[in-house]
């Protein structure tokens, strides 16, 4: 991997970790305060609304999101910025009127929705607002994956964290502090989308690209933008399934409180694909670029390097959270969900696999092999649907969990051997092992701790998980498990925030 290359990734992903970072971190603050406020029973209730919401969106977005990432970065490298306009308008023309037509549809059928298919007509005005949302959220992510695509992560930080998620927080925690209901939560949702897809259009427009000026034509590319988005679309069905199969499932069979619960613990077990997100999003446009100047080895090189990243950063959270999940579970959201905890438990060590297989799939989206993604989701997705309807009725929110987990194993694991044959990254076991050697040692510390200190409070809970990182960083450092790659990234990290960062040659000593 090039030094230049090395930089360039460290800048995107320091930004984009720090947007990832606060965006889930809001939304966490958001699910708890929401969770604790509403009681499982309303909280499965807006879960329920914001599923729908989602599949909605996948259904107007038509995999525009992912083909306008690819092309507008592919034109860029060229040059061809008349292509990259008409990439951008063709996407926003075709996505939102999708999505105003899905909005109709939802309202119409809202009641029937609602008392039909979830039994409870509670849900229909909830429906209605969220409705509403959907063509909001479409120009949101289209603006978003715009930006992305010239490698302008710090806009996405303004327009999505702060513009779209904090405000989404802070009035939902108004709507609590005043008394207010499910509805009013839902409004707020409404209008933080629509203040975040505004600031979006705006820094696009002001600060990346001038899509609406005159003085470039737009060459509109359709045919090659649907013929590499609507594979991916069909693809992304099958992804919404595996995401959503089990809270539609425990929606029919079970309560409307186990959707609640089930929903605390899912979103936090995901909440470990920061890491993944963190990379991926601008390894992508990285990717299409060295695809485009056929720069093989470097390309090699350089996912084996966020394998490795992926691996070190995610594996203190993942064991974390496998020995305390009664302790998060009902510290964090309350003690009437302390029945999520085995669920917990089997998602995030799913989600870890998930996440240290990396940025697989955009291997063969990168090198157009989106008729093969689609057939691996299509497999994976009616292996999910198959153990819902087994395992839901008998095992619950257990059950849910279970699916939903093998489901997103086997679809990695068979990702990953896809990507392997494209190129050739190698993993270094001896490296990985330092890792797990390094994670193991204050893990064994801790459950001694712990087994003459109870973790029943927050302080503890904080204190706990910063010694467990402290410990884990000096074993790291000891077992001199970090790489001159690793020295380049720290460099460029120093450059970037004018800190001066010499002592860490010494103690890293590579």
């Amino acid at each position: 991997m090039s030094e230049e290359t090395l930089k360039q990734l460290a800048r995107g992903a320091g930004i984009i970790f720090i947007s990832t970072f606060l965006m889930y971190a809001i939304k966490f603050i958001y699910r708890i305060a929401i969770a604790r406020y509403l009681g499982p029973e309303d909280y499965g209730l807006l879960s329920i609304g914001i599923m729908v919401l989602n599949v909605a969106i996948l259904l107007s977005v038509i995999g525009l999101n992912e083909g306008l990432v690819r092309y507008m970065a592919f034109y860029r490298g060229k040059n061809e910025f008349g292509k990259v306009k008409g990439s951008l308008l063709a996407a926003l023309k075709i996505s939102i009127i999708l999505s105003i037509i899905l909005a109709i549809i939802i309202t119409v059928f809202s009641k029937f929705i609602s008392i039909q298919i979830f039994h409870n007509e509670r849900l229909i005005p909830i429906l209605a607002i969220f409705a509403l949302v959907i063509p909001l959220y479409t120009i949101l992510i289209m603006m978003t994956n715009a930006i992305l695509s010239f490698k302008k992560p710090e806009y996405n930080l303004i327009s999505r964290v702060f513009g779209r998620e904090f405000i989404n927080l802070i009035l939902a925690l108004s709507v609590v502090l005043i008394g207010g209901t499910v509805l009013g939560i839902s409004f707020a949702y409404l209008i933080s989308m629509a203040i975040g897809a505004a600031l979006s259009i705006f820094l696009f427009e002001r600060k990346v690209f001038s899509f609406l000026s005159k003085k470039i034509k737009a060459v509109h590319n359709y045919k090659p933008l649907l013929q590499f988005s609507v594979p991916l679309f069909f693809s992304d069905i099958f992804i919404n399934i595996m995401l959503y199969a089990d809270t539609f499932f425990l929606g029919i069979y079970r309560s409307a409180s186990e959707v609640g619960i089930y929903n605390v613990a899912l979103p936090l077990a995901a909440s470990l694909g920061i890491f993944l997100t963190t990379f991926s999003q601008i390894f992508y446009p990285i990717m299409s670029e060295l695809h485009a100047k056929k720069k093989y080895d470097e390309l090699n090189k350089n996912y084996s390097t966020v394998l490795r990243w992926i691996f070190m950063s995610s594996l203190p959270v993942v064991l974390l959270v496998i020995m305390f999940p009664e302790n998060i579970l009902g510290l964090l959201f309350g003690k009437e969900y302390i029945l999520g905890s085995s669920a917990l438990v089997i998602l995030i060590s799913a989600y870890f696999i998930d996440v240290i297989t990396g940025p697989a799939v955009r291997i063969l989206m990168t090198f157009k092999r989106t008729k093969l993604v689609f057939a691996i989701n299509v497999f994976s997705a009616v292996v999910n649907i198959i153990l819902n309807i087994i395992l839901i009725p008998n095992f619950g929110i257990s059950g849910a969990a279970l699916a939903t987990g093998i489901a997103i194993v086997v679809r990695e694991i068979i990702i990953l051997l896809f990507a392997r044959k494209i190129i050739r990254f190698k993993i270094i076991p001896k490296q990985y092992a330092k890792y797990i050697l390094s994670a193991t040692i204050p893990l064994s510390i801790l459950y001694r701790i712990t087994r003459t200190i109870s973790l029943d409070s927050y302080i503890y809970i904080g204190i706990t998980f910063i010694l467990f990182l402290l410990t884990y960083l000096t074993c790291l450092i000891l077992l001199k498990s970090f790489t001159n790659e690793d020295l380049i990234i720290i460099h460029a990290i120093e450059k970037k925030l004018g800190l001066n960062l010499n002592f860490l040659d010494k103690i890293i000593k590579v």
